[in-house]
Order: structure tokens, then sequence, then C-alpha cells
């Protein structure tokens, strides 16, 4: 039987295939880099890692959503570099929940066994349901247990997009200190020609309609093509 809620659900543009994570340091371009060179999605503060399912689409008009906690004067919530993994997927294979909302003694009210998806909301204080927020049950991701059709990554830039669509190849050599006698060992980083990994700059994904469009669009991009 067919998901009566299928055709809804394209048709909605506040709706997503996608849950996201973004990187929020400030050395996210080398995060990301990292994250898709070792196949691994970690989180650094909680047991659980953290998604939105708030659509790409709609809240990127601008760069806006990523420059509203500068404009505070505090430090960016999120940079413009992450991960999208289909929903879907990591519902059924890695056990992804919506957060449940609550004022804060009322976690106790949950089975320990889920008080993992809890989140405080304060409308006066800490209201950060516009987050969308899901989570997964783990502090580490392996990016190579998921189809790589299931995941893309999101960069600010279109001219970007070659160094993290390919895997590297990594050999050793040698400079030696000829004044000291010491050899210094370093390891040499080579993008292969073909791709690995699906991936959308922002700047294309202002051009298009929607998500479930922008999950289309990802059958354009084939694993092992040259680039």
């Amino acid at each position: 039987m067919s998901n009566p809620s299928d055709n809804i659900r394209t048709i909605r543009h506040d709706l997503s295939p996608y849950l996201f994570n973004y990187l929020r340091d400030d050395n996210a371009p080398a995060i990301l880099h990292e994250i898709l060179t070792t196949g691994t999605l970690r989180s650094m503060e909680h047991d659980y890692i953290c998604f939105t399912d708030a659509p790409i689409t709609c809240y990127l008009s601008n760069l806006k959503y990523f420059d509203s906690f500068k404009e505070m004067g505090r430090k960016a919530m999120f940079s413009p570099y992450g991960i999208g993994i289909s929903r879907d997927w990591l519902y059924e294979n890695k056990g992804a929940r919506p957060v449940i909302y609550g004022q804060a003694d009322e976690i106790n009210l949950l089975d320990e066994s889920i008080r993992w998806r809890f989140l405080e909301l304060d409308i006066h204080k800490r209201d950060y349901s516009w987050l969308r927020e899901w989570r997964i049950p783990m502090k580490e991701l392996n990016l190579y247990d998921i189809p790589r059709e299931h995941i893309i990554f999101i960069v600010p830039k279109e001219e970007e997009l070659k160094g993290y669509a390919v895997d590297w190849d990594f050999d050793v050599d040698v400079d030696f200190d000829y004044d000291h006698g010491e050899s210094h060992p370093y390891l040499i980083e080579t993008p292969k020609e073909t791709r690995s990994w699906k991936g959308f700059s922002i700047d294309q994904i202002k051009e298009i309609e929607n998500d479930f469009v922008l999950s289309a669009r990802t059958n354009t991009q084939i694993i092992g093509e040259n680039l």
C-alpha cells in the first residue's frame, strides 16, 4: 500500500527528504574535508548526533540563516558547510527521531530509554523549536555504511565542489634538514579524478524550487564519473 502522504510531501516546500547536519566550527571547510575523507560524522558534545529537517531550499534565499547569530554579536550557530542524509534511511536504519519538546521537568515523564530525544522548550528564554531538530542515538556515524545516493554535502561556492566530491590519495614524502642531519616526513594528499560524493553549493541550491527537486537533481551526479 502506498503512503497517502507521498503526494503532499513532494509539493510542500516546507518539507524535505533530508536531515541536515551543519558544521559549527570556524574551521568548517577542513572539518567537512575530514568527514568525507574518513567517512565519519562525530558528535563532540553529546551521546547523539543532531540534525535539522528544515528544507535547505526554504531558508537559503540568502545567507542570513547562518549570519543571524553574528548580528547579535555571538558566534555563528552554523556554517554553510554540512551533510544532508535521507531522513527515511536514517529513520529506518539508525533510529533517527524528532526531538520531544517540553518544559525542563517534563523529561522525568519520559522513559529513560528515550530521554536522549528531549529538548527543553522555554518560550521566553530557550526556544529552539525553529531548528526542527532530529537526533540519532550515537556519537559516531559511519558514512560508508550508507548508500551514496542517500548523502549530499553542502558548501557555499560552486568552485569548491570538486575538492569535496572526490576521494584523496595519500603518500608520504621526506624533507631532509642537512644543517641538523634530521629528516621530517610529511603527508601528501592528491585528489582523485572521479566522483566519490554527491554535493551542491548554496549558489546552486538558491535556484532550485524545493528539496525534493534537489533530491532528484542528485540523479544527475554519478558516483565514479570523471570530474
